[in-house]
């Protein structure tokens, strides 16, 4: 998943707000996805990785997106669900979300044995 491309036009605000959000400084932070309105990164830092989500806001300024995926993530880990990243902090006014780095490929093709999964999850 990790396309290892780093951000070289990475913006001191976004640096600013993970140094405040990990609570530790800064190793690398690394393209890991293309594509869709949100961009995510992989952030190194010496307690380990983390996926870093940079929301795409709607036009009012708001960004639900972020308080739901966030609230959402946080509920399973507290109900003891490890099948999902864990949520370890956010900050709504940046609109980004830190949560756990968990290894991994994107599915390619979707098939029987993905919807089974799903249905198996949900």
């Amino acid at each position: 998943m990790n396309s290892s491309v780093p951000v070289t036009d990475a913006d001191p605000a976004l640096e600013e707000v993970l140094a405040k959000l990990l609570a530790q400084p800064l190793g690398a932070l690394t393209a890991a996805r293309a594509g869709g309105n949100n961009r995510v990164y992989r952030a190194e830092t010496a307690a380990g990785a983390f996926a870093i989500k940079r929301y795409a806001r709607e036009a009012d300024g708001d960004c639900p997106r972020l308080r739901a995926e966030y609230a959402a993530l946080a509920l399973l880990g507290r109900a003891g669900e490890t099948a999902v990243p864990k949520a370890v902090a956010h900050d709504t006014d940046a609109a980004i979300g830190v949560y756990q780095w968990i290894e991994g490929a994107p599915i390619a093709q979707i098939g029987n044995a993905e919807i089974a999964a799903a249905a198996g999850f949900a």
